[in-house]
Formats: C-alpha cells, structure tokens, sequence
C-alpha cells in the first residue's frame, strides 16, 4: 500500500469543469491520469467516495474507461454515471469511514492501489450557529478545529437571495480565522444568510501511470446563520 505525499493546492475545481468527455480515439491506458475524491458531509453523515480519469494531465479531456477495466472503492464497484459532472464514478458509505481504497485495474492489466485516510484531513466547524455583523466592518470568522495544513485551503460559502452563493477562501497556512470583508457584506445585503463551512486538501497519489495522479479530500460541517445588519 502506497502512501500519499501533500502537494501545494491548485484550483481542481475549476481545471475539471473546463474540460468534458473525450469523444475522440481511444486513450491509451498509460496516458490516463487519476483523480479520486474523499467528500464527507458532517450534517449527513455521509461519505462519498468519487473518481475521474483524464487524457494526459489533471486538466485533460475527461475519460470513460474501458469495458475491460475495473474500478472498485473498498470492494464496492464505482458506478459511471453520465452528465453527473467533473467525478462520474462515485460510491456511497454511511458514516465516515477510516480508509477507502481505490483499485483500478487499466485494460491492460496493470493494478494500481491508492488509499485516502480519514485522519489526513482534520475536522471543522462553525463555533457557533449564529453571527452577526454589519456593512460598517470586516467580519472575522474562527472557526472549531485546526489552523490551515499544508496543501489545504478554508472555504466559507454565504448563500445569495438567489441560488447562488459568494465564496470566501483561506489559504494561508496555520491561519485560524477568515475574512469577509465589508464590500462583499454590503453585495449580499441586510438579513439572515445561511453559510457553510469546508475544509480541502490536495495531495499526490504514488501508484500511478507515468502521467500521475492526485486525491482531493474535503470535509463539509453543518450550517451556520450570518445575520448582516445595516
């Protein structure tokens, strides 16, 4: 079993959804990088254990493995599904388990074995439900739980009146608290705000095609409330 070695942070997220199915000529399996996604979500309990497979390099075209190859998650075969966005291989587990173990077997035959572990990413909350703020300053929010490691980042998300909602990122490391400054307070408006709180980490996998191969992890706590006052 291989160990996994951290690596600075790079925006994963946004190099995955540029890119899109490769439709083109078969890719040879020596040419397909790895990408393998540990999400726990605290507020269910719920860990989902996703994959991706890209043509070269992370931000390659997205590929479907072929008929002949195999890909399991703790024994449990990761099902495909299409249009499901930047990891269509995914499995389910209740609670949050200490290890999954990805296998991948390519059409060639050729096994590689990668194991994400429940303690390389530390937990992290809201130290409370509720807060309150205003335009006239910046609020700084601390969070329950450890400084930012190296290879994280802290990601605090405020939902809009509309769907969306306005992101805020830590990325400094050892730091404890994160901004939000008073110019994005006044774009999200007066009253209640739910916001929710996340912690990722990018790490390196070693056992991996000559194009290599990286493991996400993320760890989503419950909800909080930011009431802005005028």
């Amino acid at each position: 079993m291989r160990k996994l070695k951290t690596i600075i942070p790079v925006l994963l997220m946004a190099v995955l959804l540029t890119s899109c199915i490769n439709e083109d000529d078969p890719v040879p399996a020596e040419d397909i990088y790895q990408i393998y996604y540990y999400e726990y979500l605290a507020y269910e309990d719920e860990s989902y254990a996703r994959a991706s497979f890209r043509e070269g390099e992370i931000a390659g075209k997205q590929v479907e493995l072929d008929d002949n190859a195999t890909l399991t998650v703790n024994g449990n075969t990761m099902v495909y599904k299409e249009n499901t966005g930047s990891f269509p291989y995914s499995a389910s587990f209740k609670g949050r388990p200490a290890s999954l173990e990805f296998y991948y077997k390519n059409e060639d035959g050729k096994e590689f074995v990668n194991s994400l572990y429940k303690a390389d990413i530390d937990s992290i909350a809201f130290r409370a439900v509720n807060h309150t703020t205003s335009f006239q300053e910046d609020y700084v929010l601390h969070w329950k739980g450890a400084a930012v490691g190296e290879g994280e980042r802290v990601v605090v998300n405020v939902d809009t009146e509309g769907s969306g909602f306005q992101e805020f990122q830590q990325t400094k490391k050892d730091a404890s608290t994160i901004t939000l400054p008073k110019s994005d307070l006044m774009q999200l408006g007066p009253g209640e705000h739910d916001m929710h709180i996340h912690r990722y980490k990018e790490m390196e996998i070693d056992d991996v095609s000559a194009v290599g191969g990286l493991a996400v992890y993320t760890y989503s706590s419950d909800k909080g409330i930011l009431k802005i006052e005028q």
